[in-house]
């Protein structure tokens, strides 16, 4: 394998694998400057996981019906797609400071302590980002992520999700000007 393949394979997964610290969850790099940031989230993923050997089963649904299967390791999987498809609804930088309302919240009945930021204008790209950490370790169990995008030519509206070292999950509804509406279901799950 050459060298720019490796490292840029080492660049993509820096980007999309995230984890939180042991102490509090970095909601805010700076908190007068900046709101919770996917790319530190994902550069301190990577640093936990960057040696793992997981295999993870991708399966593929169109309009409910699957198109596609695979199983494959961890460095097998589309990480450019998946990176810039979470990447892309980051809101951790100074531009979108005062753009969302931030809330927070226990859960007692799954043991967890939530972050939530909802956008207050309608045509943001990210319309919500909800964090999931442990109510004991405050280790993130989860980020859900949902956006929209408009165009003259489509509307399309995704639900991502990714829970550490167990799924990723992206949908897609693409509601095209002219054609047909499509919904599609992108998953990676990890297996044993």
């Amino acid at each position: 394998m050459s060298k720019q393949i490796i490292a840029a394979f080492i660049v993509a997964i820096t980007v999309v694998f995230a984890s939180c610290k042991e102490n509090e969850p970095d909601l805010y790099a700076n908190e007068k400057d900046t709101y919770f940031s996917l790319k530190h989230f994902a550069l301190d993923e990577y640093s936990n996981y960057a040696l793992a050997t997981n295999v993870f089963e991708k399966k593929t649904t169109v309009d409910g019906k699957v198109t596609d299967t695979a199983i494959m390791n961890i460095r097998k999987m589309d990480w450019d797609f998946i990176v810039n498809t979470f990447l892309k609804a980051d809101i951790g930088t100074h531009s979108f400071l005062g753009k969302y309302k931030f809330t927070q919240f226990d859960d007692n009945t799954d043991n967890t302590h939530d972050y939530m930021y909802i956008a207050y204008d309608k045509n943001a790209y990210t319309q919500k980002l909800l964090i999931t950490t442990d109510l004991a370790t405050n280790k993130v169990r989860g980020l859900y992520i949902e956006t929209d995008e408009h165009s003259l030519l489509k509307d399309v509206h995704q639900k991502l999700f990714y829970a550490p070292m167990s799924i990723i999950q992206i949908q897609q509804d693409e509601n095209p000007l002219v054609g047909k509406k499509t919904h599609t279901v992108i998953e990676y799950d990890v297996k044993g």
